[in-house]
């Protein structure tokens, strides 16, 4: 081979490299923008793990705040909550807290519908 193939053959490897560290650098930039406004908009707050792939999670959509229920095959609003329900004025009660605040809730509810009916 004489010195211009190899020049030739220089030249396409410039290019090819160039090609795809162009479109790695656009992906990555592009993907960002794309990515980042939706990872603002969900947050995950708090989590409890009730075994092997099922989970209650306490997520911020937004400005809202959603109990969600996990599990392997699914995703199932349970309820909406207020901010007051969520966070204290002087720090963030943990979800264990919560769970057993609302677990409470559940119970009276059951206890005056029970009372109701007979």
């Amino acid at each position: 081979m004489e010195l211009l193939d190899y020049l030739k053959l220089f030249f396409i490897f410039i290019l090819f490299f160039g090609i795809l560290y162009g479109g790695y650098y656009f992906s990555t930039k592009f993907n960002s923008h794309i990515t980042g406004s939706a990872g603002r908009a969900l947050k995950v707050l708090k989590g409890l793990y009730l075994g092997q792939n099922k989970s209650i999670q306490i997520v911020k959509i937004y400005d809202r705040y959603v109990v969600l229920s996990v599990t392997k095959d699914r995703i199932e609003k349970l309820m909406e909550l207020s901010p007051e329900e969520i966070f204290d004025e002087e720090e963030t009660p943990e979800f264990q807290h919560i769970f057993e605040k609302f677990k409470k809730k559940g119970k009276s509810k059951e206890k005056v519908e029970n009372k109701d009916e007979e």
